[in-house]
Order: structure tokens, then sequence, then C-alpha cells
């Protein structure tokens, strides 16, 4: 994406095979090869407007990726396989996936868990809708699902601005921080808006957060540095 005109005149890649495709998505398994734990939203299981490549298997084998998963959101058979992916460069476990409450089916999340199961650190990915009553719902589902984990890290496109997350009941609950607070993420090729956010408990340090350089998308990857306390028994920093 370089401008708000590809919406219209890219919007027929929406539907068909183009051999940019593959291109875009090396480029993307480039940017995620050094990191840890990676949340993907609204990437293709494998159909026909992917040439039938599971993104999420392409870029968890071109990353070297240990362990990755997915999600499918929309089923649109053979045409289209939207959905969500999760990659991870260690072992994880209590893996899970939930359909999030709308109006409009297509929205969910994965979640899954790292180190020891006694005191892991729980991770979900996340996409959620554009309306307020549907977006509110799922943040609250979200707090739901959170709140008896003392380690948390939810990233992903929440859909929503920073003014009105932070009054929401699943950061006044479990007061989450959002690490890259500081950014904006939309649209890609001019950024005005942070609407995509990797949020932490208030046990994990954030050591290093920013957006990163690419038109891969309509919205900027988000890439953030975590410190892992001692008594996590996990490795020192995790990059998400």
């Amino acid at each position: 994406m370089r401008g708000a005109h590809h919406y219209v005149l890219n919007s027929w890649r929406h539907f068909l095979p183009h051999r940019a495709r593959l291109k875009n998505l090396q480029n993307i398994a480039e940017i995620i090869r050094s990191h840890d734990i990676v949340g993907l939203q609204e990437v293709d299981c494998g159909s026909f407007r992917s040439s039938f490549v599971n993104q999420i298997d392409y870029l968890g084998r071109e990353g070297e990726f240990l362990f990755w998963t997915q999600q499918n959101t929309r089923n649109f058979g053979r045409y289209a396989q939207h959905g969500n992916g999760m990659l991870s460069r260690y072992p994880v476990h209590k893996v899970n996936q939930y359909r999030l409450p709308t109006w409009i089916p297509g929205r969910g999340v994965i979640t899954f868990c790292l180190g020891a199961p006694t005191n892991p650190i729980f991770i979900a990915n996340v996409h959620l809708s554009l309306g307020k009553h549907s977006r509110d719902l799922q943040l609250t589902y979200l707090a739901g699902l959170i709140r008896h984990h003392q380690h948390v890290i939810i990233m992903g496109d929440l859909n929503v601005g920073p003014e009105i997350l932070q009054h929401h009941l699943l950061l006044r609950e479990k007061p989450l921080v959002i690490a890259n607070l500081d950014t904006k993420t939309f649209p890609s090729w001019r950024p005005r808006k942070l609407l995509d956010y990797v949020l932490v408990s208030p046990s994990l340090k954030v050591i290093d957060a920013k957006v990163l350089s690419s038109t891969a998308s309509d919205h900027l990857p988000v890439s953030v540095d975590i410190e892992i306390p001692e008594y996590i028994d996990l490795w020192p920093k995790l990059t998400v």
C-alpha cells in the first residue's frame, strides 16, 4: 500500500491471485525473522486468491519459527480463507481459538502460553471489529480471557484509538500497559492514527517499542522488546 487510491485500484487483489503477492510475503518474512513472537491479522489460510498458498504456513517456514497456528475467521470455500495467525520461536502450550462476539461473524482471537504451566505468560493475538458496539463487547470478552493470568501480552489490530482504549474495562480491571503508546500505525503511507497495539501486564518490562517502516500492509507493523523477570521460568527477553 502506497496511498488511499490503492483501496480502489488494487481492490481486485482481494479476490484474484497476483504474482506480487509472493514477493510481499517474502518481504514480511524478512521483517518478522528477527522476532520471537508474531501476531498476524487478515492473512489467507490457502485459497484461490492466494494461489492456494497458506500464508501463515509460508511465513512460519520462511521465518524459521518452531511453532505456528492459524484461525480461519471467514470461510469462503476455495475462493477466500480469511484468518489470523501466530508464530513462536519457542515451545508453546494451551493453544486456543475463540470467536469474538459481533453482529457480523468474522472476528477472532488466538491464545497460547509460554513458559512453565504454573507461571506462564499468556499471549493473545486479536483483530477487533470496526463498529463501536461490537468492539466494546470484544474488549470486554478479552478482559474475561486474561482475568486469571498474571503475565499477559495482547497484540493485534484493535481498531480503536488509545484515548478510548485507556478507559475501557480491559485496561482498568487488569492495568495493562500500552507498550507502543507514542506510535502511529495507520495508514502506513502517512500514519496518523494508533490502531495496532502490544499491551503488556506490569510484571513485564518494556525495553523498546517502535513501528517498522513497511508498506507490505496498510497498517505499520509494531515491534516491542520485552524483558522477562527472573522469577518467570523463561528467556530473559522477547521481541514481539
